[in-house]
């Protein structure tokens, strides 16, 4: 998928390894008595990088070999499968036909259109993967932007998108538009996760944390037992300052979306003009955002799901940020606190600058709640310690 595209996903998140401090080689072997750690780590989709931990007293020696040969397979077929930058792909096929006849598709490449279509219907257009050529148009793409910027030029290419002019059904899929082309960067990363995910519990490993570019998946407990701690990154800064407070991060999934690099400001109102294209006005977004989180909970009844047993949540929090960012802050946090199960955090920059947000009221409580433990659990160990030092002392 083309990750340099209208819908870049930024990798937000700091690493499991900086939140844990987990420097050491996960891959060794602990006390018989305590769970084994394994840690995957490498590149898929091209330059994007995944992480991976797992936490289970099963893990021998070849059981981590396995499980290493496994994801890299995995993560080689969906890129097969959804990479624009790969001429041979599915998707690349798909994009090259000007015709309207149907194309048999691979059990994956299907699912993820559909799950596109249902996220395109649910966000009333917000979410689009086939804006790709007016995204170029405006000089966001891999290619040069179009010389002529005229508004017949602009009608041309807007002619050749619309999720609408695509169809899924009986694993194929087709055109009504044969000039349509498709990007499904905007919800592919999400769900690898949750592919991953799912081939990890398969092999009978139900403690993890999956992270590919940014979107996070865990299951159960981390080494420590305890659920796995998430921070979101301050998006003003160049370290890895943290915005606000962790919290944790247990059978849910996160993702973000952002501008940062790829956005220009409009002289006339001062906002940035995003590399995003809002696709009901087939206009780059004018937004005073800077980054959209999304917590997606296991089995989150919603209007894209209302049964509530939506396996791909990853996929489901990765296209929800992409949409709310198009829909800005007022309109995105309105669908975002209808959604039951769903937290939301919205970055924006003030008119002078300052960065500011907006949260949903359950994800504040446990950031909240995790500072509330961290600070009692500074003071515990402080009294210890000065306990400690009292006794050494008197012995002396």
């Amino acid at each position: 998928m083309d990750l340099k595209r209208h819908l870049l996903k930024v990798p937000l998140f700091l690493s499991l390894c900086f939140a844990l401090g987990l420097g050491m080689n996960l891959s060794s072997g602990c006390k018989s008595s305590a769970p084994t750690h394994a840690k995957y780590i490498g590149l898929t989709m091209g330059t994007v990088p995944y992480e991976i931990f797992v936490t289970d007293s099963g893990l021998s020696p070849k059981k981590r070999s396995s499980l290493g040969e496994a994801i890299r397979r995995e993560l080689t077929l969906l890129n097969q499968q959804m990479s624009t930058y790969i001429p041979d792909s599915e998707i690349s096929e798909f994009n090259r036909m000007r015709l309207t006849d149907q194309l048999k598709v691979s059990p994956e490449f299907f699912e993820v259109t559909m799950y596109a279509l249902l996220f395109h219907s649910s966000t009333q257009g917000a979410f689009d993967p086939t804006v790709g050529a007016l995204v170029e148009h405006y000089g966001f793409g891999p290619t040069n932007p179009d010389e002529d910027r005229s508004q017949a030029s602009w009608e041309s290419v807007k002619a050749k998108m619309g999720m609408s002019n695509v169809n899924a059904q009986r694993g194929q899929i087709w055109k009504s538009n044969p000039d349509i082309e498709i990007d499904l960067g905007g919800v592919a990363k999400g769900y690898a996760v949750d592919h991953i995910t799912r081939l990890l519990y398969d092999h009978g490993m139900t403690n993890s944390y999956v992270e590919i570019g940014g979107e996070i998946r865990t299951q159960g407990y981390n080494h420590k037992g305890e659920a796995w701690p998430t921070k979101i990154r301050d998006p003003g800064s160049k370290t890895i300052a943290v915005w606000r407070q962790p919290f944790l991060l247990k059978n849910r999934s996160i993702a973000t979306t952002g501008t940062y690099e790829q956005h220009r400001v409009d002289p006339e109102t001062g906002l940035m003009l995003s590399h995003l294209i809002d696709p009901r006005t087939g206009k780059p977004v004018v937004t005073d955002l800077v980054s959209v989180s999304v917590v997606v909970a296991e089995g989150t009844p919603s209007a894209l799901d209302p049964k509530g047993i939506f396996k791909n949540q990853c996929m489901q929090a990765d296209a929800l940020s992409t949409a709310f960012f198009v829909l800005g802050k007022d309109e995105g946090m309105k669908l975002a606190k209808s959604i039951e199960g769903l937290e939301a955090l919205f970055i924006y920059r003030t008119k002078a600058g300052e960065l500011k947000d907006v949260i949903t009221p359950g994800l504040e409580a446990e950031m909240n709640a995790f500072k509330e433990a961290e600070a009692n659990a500074k003071t515990a160990d402080a009294a210890q310690n000065a306990g400690a030092a009292k006794t050494n002392g008197s012995s002396e």
